[in-house]
């Protein structure tokens, strides 16, 4: 098995399987830090993935057939070649600040995926794709907030999208997994070029404003019956 430190260090950079397909251990790799123009970004170690990007937690447990590169996974990570920015790891993502505290201060912004570029101005990184790999459970508060992405993966362990997470997104449909129970207020806000989305009928609540100012919006499937639609439309803030 040959581990490809996915822009870190690890030692050693391969193992051989025991007879039963499994290993025996599994090596660590320190923090790295990405430069993606003129930002350093630090990144932690979360475990090992089939895909570089995605794919499936290796653990004691996985058997190998054959000759495999896994991956190190890291707990957020943004491919410059397809414009992808992976979350990875278990448990819920962090919740994070982005507002405008005025001329005088200018933006707090603690996503560590967004910088200043002068302390006041606030600038991304060029992101088409957001994957959220299986194993998280709460999407951060703001965690993408005004990011232009087209695409985004939700995994069917998400079980609640925090406030503001998506807002200003650029996805043309989303689905919501059957695991998700509660939607932050304003979470898909001022996404415009939103046309469909698909509720489950997990949903416990929907915060304020959830789905406002999402201009194209023309179609909303839900995943369940109209007693169940009946009573979740008193919990929609």
């Amino acid at each position: 098995i040959t581990f490809d430190a996915n822009g870190g260090d690890v030692t050693p950079d391969s193992i051989t399987t025991d007879t039963d397909g499994k290993l025996t251990s599994l090596p660590t790799v320190a923090d790295w830090t990405q430069q993606i123009g003129d930002t350093q970004s630090t990144h932690t170690f979360v475990g090992w993935y089939t895909q570089k990007i995605g794919g499936t937690k290796v653990t004691a447990d996985t058997v190998f057939t054959e000759d495999t590169t896994i991956y190190a996974g890291w707990d957020w990570f943004y491919d410059e070649s397809t414009k992808t920015l992976c979350i990875a790891g278990s448990g819920p993502m962090k919740d994070y600040v982005y507002e405008y505290q005025g001329s005088a201060v200018g933006w707090e912004c603690t996503i560590p995926w967004m910088y200043t570029e002068d302390g006041f101005n606030m600038s991304h990184f060029d992101i088409d794709e957001i994957y959220i790999t299986d194993g998280i459970t709460h999407i951060g508060n703001s965690a993408f907030k005004g990011h232009g992405a087209k695409h985004v993966t939700i995994p069917n362990s998400v079980t609640s999208i925090g406030d503001k997470s998506f807002m200003q997104c650029n996805m043309t449909n989303v689905t919501i997994p059957a695991s998700v129970t509660s939607i932050g207020s304003s979470a898909f806000e001022s996404c415009s070029g939103l046309t469909s989305v698909t509720l489950p009928g997990s949903l416990t609540s929907i915060g304020g404003n959830a789905f406002s100012y999402c201009t194209s919006l023309a179609e909303v499937k839900y995943n369940s019956t109209k007693a169940d639609w009946a009573a979740l439309i008193p919990k929609i803030g």
